[in-house]
């Protein structure tokens, strides 16, 4: 029986469904899918204190005495976290629980916003990770995510990464962070065998080598590139999860 609404063009002749956005590069639904028949959703706000919550919600990790994550005044809530001034202090955050966890032949989404003050000396991460040991920067041995890498590339270049067993396999997206300006990054993993990689909302790269099996959680972070302090901005992130 045909479903109201669930073709994303009902002049299109392929009937690329909206429940899947059909080829991942050709939706027009920005990379996620809006049926709500089968998707397990989590979203991550950013509204009240109890949402940057370190004991229940979320880990925190840091190296220098900054400003952890506060929630902020502004449309849609977001927050903010600020580095201490010294080079490679950082915060990093991950998920209390494991929520992204891949499944063979089911689809993942990981969508949200980010910005950065200063962008060209700033290490991020943002993504799904296994539990670390170490740091978010340094020791992800289980990743699927955006990354940036300062001491290599001063141009804030984004990075793409699929991380297994501390293998991995990492490209550039061809994209660059612009200093205080808001980025939509989504990665759209189909089973575990492929990740897509979209800034805002237009896919810049596929990998498919290293593709992590091991239960993840959200995780995000930044870590001075220099003796400055540096801030990162989060903004409302939505992982989906196909049933």
């Amino acid at each position: 029986m045909a479903m109201a609404q669930l073709y994303a063009n009902r002049d299109e002749a392929w009937g690329i469904p909206r429940a899947h956005g059909g080829d991942f590069r050709k939706s027009p639904y920005h990379l996620v899918p809006v049926n709500p028949l089968f998707p397990i959703i989590k979203r991550y706000n950013f509204f009240t204190a109890y949402d940057v919550d370190t004991t229940n919600v979320w880990d925190e990790s840091n190296s220098g005495s900054g400003t952890g994550l506060t929630c902020q005044d502004g449309r849609g809530g977001y927050a903010t976290v600020v580095n201490a001034a010294s080079d490679n202090n950082y915060y990093f955050y991950e998920g209390k629980y494991k929520n992204g966890t891949l499944a063979a032949g089911k689809n993942t989404w990981l969508s949200g916003e980010i910005a950065v003050k200063t962008a060209t000396k700033a290490e991020i991460f943002f993504g799904l990770c296994a539990t670390i040991s170490g740091n978010l920067f340094d020791n992800r041995a289980d990743a699927i995510g955006f990354y940036t890498d300062p001491d290599n590339d001063a141009s804030g270049l984004l990075r793409c990464e699929c991380s297994k067993d501390s293998s991995a396999s990492q490209s550039s997206s061809t994209e660059s962070l612009a200093d205080a300006t808001r980025v939509k990054l989504s990665v759209i993993i189909g089973g575990t065998s492929v990740a897509y990689f979209a800034v805002n909302d237009v896919v810049k790269k596929a990998i498919s080598t290293n593709v992590p099996t091991t239960d993840l959680a959200f995780c995000f972070g930044i870590r001075n590139g220099e003796a400055a302090a540096n801030e990162l901005d989060i903004y409302p992130t939505t992982l989906i999860l196909e049933r």
